[in-house]
């Protein structure tokens, strides 16, 4: 597994130097800065021995950016819905390490600005939401402290000999463009988003073997193949270094 850390807008030098720290304290492998508002050069004196981590992290313009290549993103957020959004239904970071472990490849997780977070159309780019179960008296954690916990999380099932569920990648990419595919060919405008970001969740949370993945994918093409303008639109949404 590798293990990508990626901060979103970061306002504090405190916080920025202390995930430094962080990215040392728990042997993450990519440190990647996005768009930071404080400048990174004030967060040195933080980072203390970690210091090198901030002169040699990259620093990219947007989140899209920093999760080229990555295999599957957890987003970060206090916000939750218990249902009514589906944008914002979350797991827990012990259900984040799970399934981080059994999938494997590289990682990332994404942390937001201290004062709002991330936005929904950050939050809509990652592949799971995760939230760090917190007293109703006051939820929010400080920045820093929350990364700790998501990052704790991944260093101890990388210290676990943990079986991993190795479907295609590509196998993986084609069955997400089949489903958006179907529901973009189907599904009413209304529902069209939260059926598909559903749909997407629930492949993200998946852990299926390489046949399993290779005869949905088939049962998905057959599907497509029934459906009036599916085929059309899976050409908007296919990846063409990855057909099957």
């Amino acid at each position: 597994m590798i293990v990508r850390l990626i901060t979103v807008g970061v306002e504090g030098a405190v916080n920025l130097g202390f995930i430094a720290r962080l990215v040392k304290n728990f042997d993450v492998d990519e440190f990647f800065i996005v768009s930071p508002r404080v400048k990174v050069e004030e967060a040195i004196r933080y980072a203390a021995r970690a210091y090198d981590v901030l002169l040699s992290a990259n620093r990219v313009d947007n989140l899209e950016e920093a999760l080229d290549d990555v295999d599957i993103s957890f987003c970060s957020s206090a916000k939750t819905s218990k249902g009514n959004d589906v944008l914002r239904s979350p797991i827990t970071p012990w259900e984040m390490a799970e399934i981080a472990a059994k999938r494997g490849g590289r990682i990332a997780v994404v942390v937001g600005r201290e004062s709002t977070g991330l936005t929904r159309h950050e939050i809509r780019l990652c592949d799971l939401l995760v939230n760090i179960p917190s007293s109703a008296q006051y939820r929010a954690l400080n920045l820093s402290n929350a990364t700790a916990i998501l990052l704790y999380e991944l260093y101890k099932v990388r210290r676990k000999e943990i079986p991993r569920i190795d479907a295609d990648k590509n196998v993986m990419k084609l069955i997400k463009s089949y489903m958006k595919a179907i529901v973009f060919s189907t599904i009413n405008e209304e529902k069209k988003e939260d059926v598909e970001i559903a749909l997407e969740r629930i492949l993200a949370k998946s852990l299926i073997s390489r046949e399993e993945a290779k005869n949905l994918l088939y049962v998905l093409s057959k599907v497509c193949n029934k459906v009036e303008g599916c085929r059309s639109a899976l050409e908007n949404f296919i990846d063409r270094k990855s057909r099957y």
